[in-house]
């Protein structure tokens, strides 16, 4: 008979392992590992490349547009202007259109009868018509007292003793006026 020449200590004491609890113990983890990978990996893994086919989609669309509107130079070259990267040192010069629309609308509207105007460059042309010609040139002291105007002055007025109204003549006190209004450049202008 062989001799026997170390003793195991450690497994005095142990139980052997019960197959009826391991055996579903495991299956459940398992199970376990499978649902957490399938919902908090792999569909989220889905989610992330559904969004990345969503960005390429929108990405192709945008490089579709660019490419369209490349084809518009004239229209781009036109843009170019509105904007003050593109924009000529006349350009850059002018003085703000909303401000003399506000001018418009603060001095001369409330004074007198605004007929044609039109602006070109820094020069405002108004054809006006007044109850008579010191209105028109009370309107040429106002527009010049603005901040806004450099210089104004009344080219034409002609007083209208009569007027067609309906096939009849009829007596008119207006003055029609010509009223060349000279803007400060954007620089000129005081600030407020």
């Amino acid at each position: 008979m062989p001799t026997k020449r170390s003793i195991n200590l450690a497994a005095l004491g142990e139980k052997p392992m019960n197959m009826a609890i391991a055996i579903p113990a495991v299956v459940l983890i398992v199970v376990a590992a499978v649902l957490f990978s399938k919902f908090l990996v792999i569909d989220r893994l889905a989610e992330v490349a559904a969004a990345q086919r969503h960005v390429a989609e929108l990405q192709a669309q945008l490089d579709a547009g660019y490419e369209e509107l490349a084809g518009f130079d004239e229209l781009n070259e036109l843009y170019a202007h509105y904007t003050y990267s593109g924009m000529t040192q006349e350009e850059l010069t002018r003085t703000d259109r909303a401000e003399v629309l506000d001018l418009i609308q603060r001095l001369v509207i409330p004074r007198v009868e605004l007929g044609e105007w039109s602006l070109s460059g820094n020069t405002l042309n108004l054809n006006v018509t007044g109850s008579s010609l010191q209105d028109i040139n009370l309107l040429a002291q106002k527009l010049e007292e603005d901040g806004l105007v450099n210089y104004c002055s009344v080219t034409t007025a002609v007083n209208n003793d009569y007027v067609w109204v309906n096939g009849e003549l009829i007596e008119d006190d207006d003055v029609d006026a010509c009223v060349l209004v000279y803007l400060n450049s954007e620089a000129e202008v005081p600030a407020e």
